[in-house]
């Protein structure tokens, strides 16, 4: 089973690999101002050389429906939806939130995404929805296992230290992709949409 897995989760990179039955590759490209769309297109172009593998013979495509930036959501999803139509392949959508709690299920993290603007998205562990709350507004327990997004910046000098991950690990990524696909949670290119900071 070959699956393209396609996160664009962040503001200033993306990251796309290959899982190849046993095997998986990955590169994480970052960009400042340049297109990062053409940025996409050669970069997967570079993995499908870099894994010998013909983009006809992929099985599925993997998107990240976030959280994330409006316009980097939308280019991820939008590529992985062109690839299921043109390839007739089924879509396994995943979001770093469960993620994240998969890989610190144990720990019961509060995960912690940028929101923009001086706000931060927080979402508690056993609870369904996403808060969208001021950064000065946020006062985690001595207690709580802080695992953040893109968010290194936004608490320097606040004495609050979270795990930080500016992309998160396509090992990670891909132990989820495995189990949706194990239970069958595949997608017809029209079902996936990206969840946007603006939904909330």
């Amino acid at each position: 089973m070959r699956i393209v897995v396609i996160d664009t989760s962040y503001q200033y990179s993306f990251s796309i690999g290959l899982i190849d039955d046993n095997k998986s590759y990955s590169v994480n490209i970052s960009f400042g101002d340049e297109d990062s769309f053409s940025l996409f297109w050669k970069g997967l172009e570079g993995l499908f050389s870099l894994c010998g593998v013909e983009k006809r013979k992929v099985d599925a495509v993997s998107v990240s429906i976030g959280p994330g930036p409006f316009t980097s959501l939308r280019n991820g999803v939008s590529v992985a939806r062109t690839l299921s139509q043109v390839l007739s392949i089924p879509i396994i959508p995943f979001s770093l939130v469960e993620v994240l709690e998969e890989h610190f299920s144990k720990l019961e993290p509060t995960l912690i995404f940028d929101g923009r603007a001086k706000k931060i998205l927080i979402k508690k562990f056993g609870f369904d929805n996403l808060e969208l709350v001021k950064i000065s507004d946020f006062n985690p327990s001595n207690d709580e296992f802080l695992v953040s997004v893109g968010c290194k910046k936004i608490f320097e000098g606040t004495g609050i230290v979270p795990v930080n991950f500016e992309v998160v690990p396509f090992e990670m990524v891909s132990k989820v992709i495995l189990k949706k696909l194990n239970l069958g949670l595949k997608k017809d290119f029209n079902e996936v949409l990206p969840f946007y900071y603006k939904s909330l």
